[in-house]
């Protein structure tokens, strides 16, 4: 009986060992602290919101290019002038008929912006002809030019000083005409100008005598040129093209020049 019990006991205790070091211990370890699951990741496929801006700003957008703000150019004329009369120096002889012949002479141009809209324009002619008494005549522009869109082209008020240095005459007035500017980002663009001076006085060269008086008449000056670009908008510009005046009473000499102009210019 005793022996039975004894066995009894040890068949106990060894089943309890078995049952506090087996399986069963991490089992209970597990249920007090489970493990917390990661979350799940954004698939690389889904689409995340954007985030709204409170102070959004508008897109910026491309403005037009200004273009130039003028240009200046310096050429030299090849002119020819013909038509009218004048009186010799010192002569009470006739009015003679002044001959077609040709000369030499320069020309400055400059055109520049003063703002968006408005631009100011000064031309100087000078010329020395050959045939007659060999006149030397200036012709100084300067203009005052509107233009409302910003471009090339432009229109307004101009004034002009008609200086024949022969039989000390001369002529001074306003007028109205346009100018074009040369476009020195292409490799080939047009330029000039044109106004017309609806009346001036004009006193006959070399008269002396005050029964003579002065006559009015209108007169025409223009300048037509191909800019040529060699760099295709670097500004340096070759220029080929003609300028000169037309009108004037026939008792002034030459009534019209027109003069072949070479040179070179530069926009800015």
């Amino acid at each position: 009986m005793i022996r039975a019990a004894g066995i009894a006991a040890a068949c106990l205790l060894t089943v309890g060992a078995v049952i506090a070091g087996g399986s069963g211990g991490p089992a209970i370890a597990a249920a007090k602290a489970p493990v917390p699951e990661p979350s799940p990741s954004p698939s690389s496929s889904g689409s995340v919101p954007p985030l709204s801006n409170p102070f959004p700003s508008p897109s910026p957008v491309e403005s037009p290019s200004p273009g130039i703000n003028g240009y200046v150019a310096a050429l030299i004329d090849l002119p020819s002038g013909s038509g009218g009369t004048y009186v010799p120096a010192g002569s009470t002889a006739p009015p003679i008929t002044f001959p077609s012949g040709g000369g030499r002479g320069f020309t400055i141009d400059v055109t520049g912006k003063l703002s968006t809209a408005f631009a100011a324009s000064l031309r100087l002619q000078d010329d020395s002809f050959h045939g007659g008494d060999r006149p030397v005549l200036t012709t100084t522009e300067g203009a005052i030019l509107y233009d409302p869109k910003g471009a090339r082209a432009a229109f307004g008020l101009g004034i002009i000083s008609f200086q024949r240095f022969n039989g000390a005459a001369s002529a001074t007035g306003g007028g109205f005409g346009g100018t074009f500017l040369p476009d020195t980002t292409k490799h080939v663009s047009a330029y000039g100008k044109l106004f017309l001076y609806p009346s001036l006085s004009f006193p006959q060269v070399g008269a002396s005598s005050p029964q003579i008086k002065a006559q009015h008449g209108s007169f025409f000056t223009y300048q037509l040129g191909v800019a040529v670009s060699p760099s295709g908008g670097g500004g340096l510009f070759y220029s080929i093209g003609i300028g000169g005046h037309a009108g004037a009473p026939s008792m002034y000499s030459p009534q019209s020049v027109n003069a072949l102009q070479i040179g070179i210019g530069s926009s800015f």
